[in-house]
Parts: structure tokens; C-alpha cells; sequence
């Protein structure tokens, strides 16, 4: 089981741990080469698996639109909608 810290990332430190490498031998040599070819995989890595995040622009659309739909399910239930009331809604969805 690994036992992580929060905010600690294993393929970060292991980039960082093969840059210092490299740093050390001759760049003609065959050990660097091989280190080349894991680094470009590990940063692959890192870029494909990066956290996303949802932009605060998102959660609040998506947060209001539920919220009139639970607006509306709730008025539907005791009053009857007429046309304008309907042609309103459209247009704020």
C-alpha cells in the first residue's frame, strides 16, 4: 500500500529525481538516451492524468439550472402552467 502525503506527487519526484540524473552523465551515452525515453513517458503521464478542474462558471450554471428545475417540478405540482409562463422558461434555459 502506498502511503502518500497529501499534495504529493509520485511521478513529479520521480521526474525530478531522472532530470538530476541526467544532469550527471554525458549526453552521448547510452544510459542517457534510455533516461530520455522515461522522462518523455513519465511527462506524458503526468499531462494525460493531471487533476482537472471544473471552472466555479460551471458549478454555479449547473447549480441554478437545477434549482429552477426543482422550482418548477415543485410549482407544477400545485398550479397549472399557461403559455407565457412556459415561452419564460425556454428562454432562461
Amino acid at each position: 500500500m502506498l502511503n502518500l502525503k497529501p499534495g504529493r506527487n509520485p511521478v513529479t519526484e520521480e521526474i525530478t529525481r531522472i532530470v538530476d540524473r541526467m544532469s550527471k552523465i554525458d549526453q552521448e551515452s547510452e544510459e542517457y538516451n534510455d533516461l530520455l525515453k522515461t522522462l518523455s513517458t513519465l511527462m506524458a503521464l503526468k499531462t494525460e492524468h493531471g487533476r482537472k478542474r471544473v471552472s466555479p462558471d460551471v458549478v454555479i450554471g449547473t447549480v441554478g439550472q437545477a434549482l429552477l428545475v426543482l422550482i418548477i417540478v415543485a410549482y407544477e405540482q400545485k398550479h397549472v402552467f399557461t403559455t407565457k409562463s412556459l415561452g419564460f422558461i425556454g428562454k432562461k434555459l
